[in-house]
Parts: structure tokens; C-alpha cells; sequence
């Protein structure tokens, strides 16, 4: 949730990973556009198009916008229209961890060799991402573990890493007076359907 003095841009998009109609077919009106086009394609064709085509359309967005802006913050997108936002207006990345992980584990848990081959090709946004985290100067990560597999697996040099952990608001989080935590019991939060956290 925003605040109220916080300005939402939502930017037009195919919205194709919508729950209530996933995956839907486009109105031919709406191939018009090149970058829906291409976003179709892509998809179609068992590839992950969003970080590409946000990309392309922030950039397209701030290019008519950017004295608005002081700085831009790309969450994890990698892209190659961040290349172009670059050049716009100061642009500070944080990478939470190497998707290349994500991908490694599930192309390994499929069941044969056709999932296998459809899971590879739907991960192959992850060249785009390393050629472009490469070419990024200001980077942040959440941890030195995540700063240590980034810079393995997309050859980032990791002296172009900030540490800054995730935050917590102490204020809604904290322990509750008096509470004693019974041992060997943890809360876990999952968002996956393969085993990623260690």
C-alpha cells in the first residue's frame, strides 16, 4: 500500500500474467503496438517476456518524463531498456539473488526431457540479465551470500555491490512481552514450488 502523497504510474502493459484471465489472447488492436507484438511472441513461444517489455516501456515512459525523477530504482528487472534509463537519470539496481539458482532447481525437478527444454526456454530472459547486471554501475544486494552467487554466476564484479539487509518495521514486528517461543519451532514463509531456500 502507498501512501497518499506517493504517485502511482501504472504503465500499459498486455497484462497477460493477470490470474483472472492468464495467458489471455490479445485483440489484434492491441499487436499493434510493437511492444505488445513482440511481448505475444515471446510468450508464445515459452519465453518470459516482462523484465524485456517493462522494460522497454519504462524506459519509453521516462524518456518523456524523466525531470519528474531524481533517481530510479530497478527492482531485479535487468533489462536492456534499464541501459537506457541509465543514460536518462541516475539508476541504482538491487539483485535479491541469481535467478540462475531458481532455474537450476526447477529445470532438474522436471520429469523429462520436453519439461526440461520448456523450463530452460522459459529462463531464458536470465542472458539478458546477466549482460546487463555487467553493465550496471551501482548495484545492491541483500546479503553477502546473495553478493557472493551474483558475482559467480553473472560474473559481476563484486566490488560493485552495497550490502543493505532487508528491512524489518519493528513496529508492527517484534517479539511480544512475556512470550516465550517453545524451542526448534520457526515460522517459514514459502513462494515457490520447488525447494530454493537452504
Amino acid at each position: 500500500m502507498l501512501d497518499e502523497d506517493i504517485i502511482l504510474h501504472k504503465l500499459p502493459s498486455l497484462d497477460l500474467y493477470n490470474p483472472d484471465d492468464l495467458f489471455r489472447t490479445p485483440r489484434i488492436s492491441e499487436l499493434k503496438s510493437p511492444i505488445n507484438l513482440l511481448e505475444w511472441m515471446l510468450l508464445s513461444s515459452g519465453g518470459f517476456p516482462e523484465p524485456f517489455t517493462f522494460s522497454l516501456r519504462a524506459y519509453s515512459f521516462l524518456k518523456k518524463n524523466k525531470y519528474r525523477y531524481d533517481v530510479v530504482h530497478d527492482n531485479q528487472c535487468l533489462a536492456y531498456g534499464m541501459l537506457g534509463i541509465k543514460k536518462l537519470l541516475p539508476l541504482v539496481t538491487t539483485i535479491h539473488h541469481p535467478i540462475t539458482k531458481d532455474r537450476d532447481i526447477e529445470v532438474g525437478a522436471q520429469p523429462n526431457i520436453l519439461r526440461k527444454v520448456q523450463k530452460w526456454r522459459w529462463y531464458s530472459f536470465l542472458s539478458m540479465q546477466k549482460r546487463v547486471a555487467r553493465n550496471l554501475g551501482h548495484l545492491i544486494t541483500v546479503s553477502e551470500a546473495s553478493k557472493k552467487d551474483i558475482s559467480l554466476d553473472f560474473k559481476v564484479d563484486a566490488t560493485n555491490f552495497n550490502v543493505v539487509p532487508n528491512g524489518i518495521n519493528t513496529e508492527i514486528f517484534y517479539p511480544i512481552p512475556g512470550n516465550i517461543r517453545p524451542k526448534n519451532r520457526l515460522i517459514v514463509t514459502n513462494s515457490a514450488d520447488t525447494p530454493l531456500k537452504a
